[in-house]
């Protein structure tokens, strides 16, 4: 059996290869499998774009090379999910705000990881998204060597549903009851001793997490929502049309995000500008 999570053997046997974007000054590695047993190849596998300096033609890793005043021995790693929806996220997602282009210019690395969700029924279910996300961590720690960036400093990235995925990722990392599912689909550095329980060699957690409007509490999503749209100075809010004035939302002309301290209340809430 092929040892997918050796990404050096892979590539030497012609399984993936650097392509390059010349207008975009980047190389990416795409739709690389991170787990040894995957469900599905599409979902099961991740995008990583670098700097077109960081990897000479012959792929090998330049650590002579210098982006903005990074190297790939220190280059923080951005580990963008698209669960938007709670649906699957694919490796060659429209990555959106934070493009390839800003990322490698700024001399950072931008992985692209695919995971499985509702959209494919019971492969999908709960905790799937989230076991293939730690599986795509895990292979990226495996191959440290490999690939430019610096695996300590990962940081995790989503919107709506990837938010909340992108949450959980921050909150549970090398979390012990993830490690049977972790197991089952072959991910770097997990085994099962002859007792039954799970060992992990690898860490699965992250730096940091960045969630954009997280989709992560249904239960109270309406009161969060009106509390976010309406002036805390408000102490109802009328609906009707002849009373539309006293009705003072903040405009939603985009979807940039800002947070803000409200007058009167205690936390920070988001507010769309």
């Amino acid at each position: 059996m092929r040892d997918l999570l050796d990404l050096k053997a892979c590539i030497s046997r012609g399984d993936y290869a650097w392509e390059t974007l010349e207008e975009r000054g980047v190389r990416v590695l795409r739709h690389v499998i991170f787990c040894q047993n995957p469900v599905t190849n599409r979902y099961q596998s991740m995008n990583i774009y670098v700097p077109k300096d960081y990897v000479n033609s012959n792929g090998s890793i330049n650590m002579d090379a210098r982006v903005n005043g990074r190297s790939p021995a220190d280059a923080p790693v951005i580990f963008r999910n698209n669960c938007s929806g709670w649906f699957s996220s694919d490796p060659d997602m429209d990555v959106g705000a934070f493009t390839v282009d800003d990322v490698a210019a700024a001399g950072w690395v931008y992985v692209t990881c695919g995971a499985r969700s509702r959209d494919l029924g019971r492969l999908g279910k709960m905790p799937a998204p989230i076991v293939d996300l730690k599986a795509g961590i895990r292979f990226l720690r495996q191959n440290s060597g490999v690939l430019p960036g610096n695996t300590e400093r990962i940081i995790s990235i989503g919107g709506s549903g990837a938010g909340e995925m992108s949450s959980v990722l921050g909150a549970s990392g090398n979390h012990p009851a993830y490690l049977p599912r972790l197991y089952e689909i072959g991910a770097a550095g997990v085994t099962r001793e002859a007792g039954g329980s799970y060992v992990s060699t690898i860490r699965d957690d992250v730096y940091g997490c960045m969630c954009f409007y997280p989709i992560t509490d249904i239960e109270n999503a309406d009161l969060a929502y009106a509390w976010t749209r309406f002036d805390s100075g408000e102490t109802q809010v009328k609906l009707g049309a002849a009373d539309r004035r006293e009705r003072r939302c903040f405009p939603r002309s985009s979807w940039r995000c800002r947070t803000t301290w409200r007058s009167g209340l205690s936390g920070i809430s988001t507010i769309w500008a």
